[in-house]
């Protein structure tokens, strides 16, 4: 499993967010977490730690399903792996649906 980068956070953090993105996330991105069952689709968004020359804090989202959540950390299945990400590090989330079906190939005879 893959262990997502993490670090402290300003305190003048204000989630990294944009004010259209804002409501389309859980106020209580962990709390939302919990109340999901296991294999549910989610999209959990994390800071990373920041370089030292960088003025804000990285962002950087993980897609996929639940699979493991406890007391300190979740476990994201992503078309990469699981990644372990930990619920402190955890800014916003919200449950997405399931992917679109494939398309089509041009040529592939199906329609």
């Amino acid at each position: 499993m893959k262990r997502a980068a993490i670090g402290p956070c300003p305190d003048d953090y204000s989630g990294g967010m944009s004010s259209s993105e804002s409501g389309i996330y859980a106020a209580d991105p962990v709390g939302l977490l919990r109340g999901l069952p296991l294999g549910s689709r989610v999209v959990v968004r994390i800071r990373l730690a920041a370089s030292p020359d960088a003025g804000a804090p990285r962002l950087t989202d993980a897609l996929g399903y639940l699979r493991r959540l406890d007391a300190g950390e979740c476990v994201i299945e992503t078309k990469r792996g699981d990644v372990v990400l930990r619920l402190a590090d955890v800014v916003a989330a919200k449950e997405v649906p399931p992917p679109p079906a494939p398309r089509p190939r041009p040529g592939s005879g199906t329609v």
